[in-house]
Parts: C-alpha cells; structure tokens; sequence
C-alpha cells in the first residue's frame, strides 16, 4: 500500500485504540482524518522522518496523553485538529518548527486549530499566524 494517500475513516463509530501503523504509512499518507469515532489512548509516536503528511484530523474522540514528539517530522503538515480529546499537555514549543501548519479559510486567513483541554504556554512566534481557534477549550489555571 505505498500509494495510499488518503485514509478518511470519519464518523464510523470507531472504538479502540489509534493504530500504531498510521505512522508506518505515513511515508505515502498526506491525509488522515479519523475525526468523531470514539478512539482512545495517546496518538501514535511513530510519525517517521520524511513523510509526506498534510493534514491531521482527530478531532472528537476520547485521545489522552501529550501530543508526541514524533509530529515534527510532519514538515509539509498543514493542519492539526486535535480538539474535543482528553489531552493533557503544555503548547509544544518544538510545534512552531512546523511552518507550513496552517488552515486555510475562504478568505485566505490562516487558521490553526489548537483545540483541546490542555495547559498553554503563548510564548509562541508564529509570524503569519493571524487566528487561533482554542474550540472547546478547558482552560485550566496556572
């Protein structure tokens, strides 16, 4: 299957935990949108070196743990939605070496979808970033 660029597996009720081998694929992979199923357990640390991945969608399922660190080698990633999970975990500072993370809108804005229960940290320097979306966010205090 190193052809596959597309798995889309949205809104199938799916239970269990993210499969390890979406990393595997991840050379040929450029979307995976495993949005609103019911998966559980950290996100796969098995995003290898020059993949070609460009947008992540895991949004409404039941994903604990940090974001792994594995995601910096998304460098052609251009969204993340990671939001309505139970993910526990400050902003990422190694995130921002991700310059083509962005969404865009139909009006050309950049959007980054930043979405979940997590602690923050807004030292950040995206230069072009223009909007922030904290969806559904639970904001806990310092």
């Amino acid at each position: 299957m190193t052809s596959l660029r597309v798995v889309d597996l949205s809104h199938n009720n799916l239970s269990g935990i993210t499969p390890q081998c979406l990393g595997d694929l991840s050379t040929s992979l450029e979307v995976v949108d495993l949005r609103m199923n019911k998966l559980h357990g950290p996100i796969p640390a098995t995003f290898a070196k020059g993949n070609r991945l460009r947008y992540i969608n895991l949004n409404g399922n039941e994903l604990e743990g940090p974001l792994p660190r594995s995601l910096e080698h998304c460098r052609y990633l251009e969204v993340l939605d990671v939001g309505n999970n139970q993910l526990r975990d400050s902003f990422p500072d190694w995130l921002e070496s991700l310059l083509q993370l962005q969404e865009k809108t139909k009006d050309d804005e950049v959007l980054v979808i930043i979405s979940s229960p997590c602690t923050l940290l807004l030292d950040l320097q995206f230069s072009s970033l223009l909007f922030i979306c904290f969806c559904c966010a639970s904001m806990p205090s310092r």
